[in-house]
């Protein structure tokens, strides 16, 4: 990668900022644009197969420490953030830290309802696989509502809901599982 989605030492950021020969005009490393260069290093470690390395990328990504779940979009760019994140723990097999992260959808500010949806999706499937019968009923269920309508190339997601809320109805019929 070049340009500023490339790590910089900080002598080199400095540079940046100063401008001169080759870079005449100052670059200012705004807060958007140091989000924006973190997600696509962690989308591009993601893509080669490396959730490990994406997470670590994101902790390039400026979050207030003193936050808490859910965290308020003040743009696009957090809500992609919450969801990569949340991906990347559950491609590592970290189940609470991804429940926790699509946890955070919807944003009451309302900057994230193309993952309302998926995250309820993804919810029930954490949830089956552990086990939690209740819960992965929830989120299939609400995935299958918010989804009942959706265009066509996407209605093998809710009928996957519909048959593991059918699924699941049996087995909490007969009991719990083994």
């Amino acid at each position: 990668m070049s340009g500023i989605f490339r790590r910089r030492s900080p002598a080199a950021g400095a540079r940046a900022t100063r401008g001169g020969p080759g870079n005449p005009r100052p670059l200012r490393a705004t807060a958007a644009l140091v989000r924006a260069a973190a997600l696509v290093r962690a989308e591009a470690a993601r893509a080669a197969g490396n959730p490990e390395a994406a997470l670590r990328e994101l902790d390039d990504y400026p979050v207030q420490n003193d936050s808490t779940l859910p965290i308020f979009d003040t743009d696009y760019g957090e809500a992609h953030m919450r969801w990569l994140r949340a991906d990347l723990h559950e491609l590592v097999g970290d189940d609470e830290a991804a429940l926790l992260w699509f946890g955070t959808f919807p944003d009451p500010v309302g900057n994230d309802p193309v993952y309302l949806a998926p995250s309820h999706l993804r919810r029930a499937r954490i949830h089956e696989r552990r086990g939690e019968v209740a819960l992965a009923v929830q989120h299939y269920a609400r995935f299958a509502a918010l989804w009942r309508d959706a265009d066509p190339a996407l209605q093998p997601l809710v009928r996957e809901a519909r048959d593991a809320l059918a699924r699941l109805g049996r087995e909490n019929a007969t009991g719990p599982r083994d």
